[in-house]
């Protein structure tokens, strides 16, 4: 369903037809938005590489501090980084490892023939800090694979991104909230419906999402030019290790 068509089953489940000073098409937004944060994030804690992507960025010479990958917007998308890459010298790539701000390592006496070089990161709020910094500007040297935050519905057009079958859970769990916000003590009953079909429709997609997605092929979505994590023809061998 597209936003469009997921509003106008709202409405008519709570009998309001159109858009009304009561209850603006923004507001409804809100309420599908949060429901649909609500299962996006039930789906990544059944199968955490449902939304697994990837991207890529630039080496800055002498710039330790890098944006995470954003949307659109300048939103952080990054829900949970699963593994990060860098090419120093630009040919050879190393898996950056995470470490604690309170870690003391010492990265100025490595290698600079980037052999045995071993890079690692720290993050800081929406930033990726590596250790030792960058000296040589790189274009496209930095790979991040991560679960990517789904971005808010706001086109009429926009369709979530989880399985069909599940859209129609994120409108009886908005149609709650919208009825709910009326303040009409006589609407408790079909709030109340509301709620139990949402839970319910939760409990089968949790029981029904994570054997279907083991079942079939893992989808990565892939930046421009970037190759997938498993090709054997682009990557170092000794970088998946």
């Amino acid at each position: 369903m597209t936003l469009l068509e997921i509003r106008t089953q709202i409405r008519s489940i709570i009998d309001e037809k159109q858009e009304t000073a009561v209850l603006l098409n923004s507001e409804l937004n809100n309420y599908i938005n949060a429901r649909y944060h609500t299962l996006c994030n039930e789906i990544v804690e059944l199968h955490e590489d449902y939304f697994l992507t990837t991207a890529t960025a630039s080496i800055v010479a002498n710039q330790q501090s890098y944006n995470l990958p954003q949307d659109s917007s300048s939103r952080n998308e990054v829900m949970r980084l699963k593994r990060v890459e860098i090419a120093y010298d630009g040919s050879n790539w190393h898996i950056a490892y995470p470490i604690d701000l309170t870690e003391k390592i010492d990265t100025e006496s490595q290698d600079t023939a980037y052999s045995t070089f071993q890079p690692y990161y720290f993050l800081m709020g929406n930033t990726i800090n590596f250790l030792p910094t960058p000296d040589t500007a790189r274009t496209d040297k930095i790979k991040y694979w991560y679960v990517e935050r789904q971005a808010n519905l706001s086109a009429d057009t926009d369709i979530p991104a989880i399985p069909d079958e599940y859209h129609h859970v994120i409108v009886y769990g908005a149609a709650a909230d919208a009825k709910r916000m009326e303040g009409d003590v006589a609407d408790y009953a079909l709030v109340q419906d509301l709620e139990n079909k949402f839970e319910q429709e939760l409990v089968r997609m949790r029981k029904t999402i994570q054997p279907r997605v083991i079942q079939t092929p893992k989808f990565v979505k892939n930046v421009e030019d970037m190759p997938g994590r498993y090709n054997e023809d682009w990557v170092n061998p000794g970088s998946l290790t």
